[in-house]
């Protein structure tokens, strides 16, 4: 039975093993085994390789851009983080059924326009003492109001059936005292919904405010807990939407204009083997004194919340020349649980040789390396993993005892 084994080499132990050891020959080597099938050096036959799927290709050239190898970090996109602040004072009051929403806690997703909580309003007596005043203000103005708009429309309709002639300016005057009328009376009636219900009672209150999500996004601090008391502008809740981010790029004066902005750059954060495409954003920056260094931005897609802000991220900007590189197939890569790279290079007809090599930017199917590798080399494209399960075999048959 052939056991597959996965293109990423395994963490710890064995991760050290291949620095520690990646060209020693085993001391106790099996009878008829070559000595050669130690560390960084696996032995197989023509039939064995066969059985296990060894491709290999020639190390070729192709043309790809230069890239300038910096550290980046992950920010969020500007507007797209929020503080919810109280509008009004008094108690946060979370949902209590499903139909008024679902609970915030820390982390949790929250849709744009979704409620989040009640704000039961706390009123102090001279402000309840303000809003009894400015509710028989808007009572009185809205039954005056209505008096002056019956009698003008009653004496127009009158002015309208009489036979003599009445003068054309009696008739604008008591259209324009039916219009003044009924603008106040608007007006005062939608204060009501701001104001004390009918009959006044003490304490006099009012109806709860509801709170709204502004954005769309997740909830990374709680600010409050459930029926605190809050004063109006205090902060409640910071929602935050990760699913674009941008990537902020130091650069240094001398290189900011080498860098072709029009050209995409490849982002890489630290456990990930394959590049994410950023798209450069135009925001410019000042020079810090001192820093000798701009920011660049970039902006990837996020969606599922992958990477979070302040993180840190091997960033490869397009620079202006293009130039023959070395490359492989990125199905010939091999990465530990230390983050170095390494491919297997063939060195004979039954002998392939563990290397290591460091990255360039990617080119299609293909990736560029910067060193490692000489043009003469012939790599194994398929079947990388299983030289390597080759290679640690007694290892594993041991741990797994």
């Amino acid at each position: 039975m052939r056991v597959a084994f996965s293109r990423f080499l395994l963490p710890g132990a064995l991760a050290g093993l291949i620095f520690a050891g990646c060209t020693k020959a085993h001391e106790d080597a099996a009878p008829g085994e070559s000595p050669n099938a130690g560390r960084g050096v696996v032995t197989l036959s023509a039939d064995a390789q066969q059985a296990a799927g060894i491709r290999t290709v020639a190390v070729t050239r192709r043309t790809a851009a230069k890239t300038l190898r910096l550290t980046g970090w992950f920010a969020t996109v500007p507007q797209s983080e929020v503080i919810v602040k109280s509008p009004v004072s008094g108690f946060v009051i979370p949902p209590a059924s499903a139909a008024e929403g679902d609970p915030v806690t820390l982390g949790s997703r929250v849709e744009k326009a979704a409620r989040m909580a009640m704000l039961e309003v706390f009123l102090s007596p001279q402000e309840q003492a303000q809003l009894v005043i400015a509710k028989e203000e808007a009572d009185t103005t809205m039954a005056q109001s209505l008096v002056t708009m019956q009698m003008a429309e009653a004496q127009l309709k009158r002015y309208e059936n009489a036979k003599e002639a009445i003068p054309g300016v009696r008739v604008n005057d008591l259209r324009e005292t039916y219009e003044r009328a009924k603008a106040a009376y608007h007006e005062a009636e939608e204060k009501l919904p701001f104001l004390p219900k009918d009959p006044v009672q003490f304490p006099v209150g009012l109806e709860s405010v509801p709170i709204a999500a502004p954005i769309g996004g997740r909830i990374t601090t709680l600010h409050v807990s459930p029926r605190q008391f809050v004063v109006q502008g205090d902060p409640l809740w910071t929602i935050a939407d990760w699913s674009r981010l941008w990537v902020r790029v130091p650069v240094f004066e001398d290189d900011l204009g080498r860098i072709v902005s029009a050209e995409t750059a490849e982002i890489t954060a630290p456990q990930m083997h394959k590049a994410i495409v950023g798209h450069h954003v135009s925001a410019p920056q000042p020079v810090e004194p001192g820093r000798r260094t701009i920011d660049v931005f970039y902006e990837i897609e996020n969606p599922r919340e992958t990477f979070r802000p302040g993180q840190s991220a091997e960033v490869l900007l397009p620079l202006e020349q293009s130039a023959e590189r070395l490359v492989v197939p990125t199905s010939a890569v091999l990465w530990d649980g230390l983050g170095g790279t390494w491919v297997y290079v063939r060195v004979g007809d039954e002998e392939f040789r563990r290397q290591r090599v460091e990255l360039g930017a990617y080119v299609a199917d293909a990736v560029v390396i910067e060193r490692g590798l000489g043009e003469e080399d012939t790599v194994v494209a398929t079947g990388a993993e299983s030289l390597y399960g080759q290679e640690f075999k007694s290892d594993i048959q041991g741990g797994s005892g």
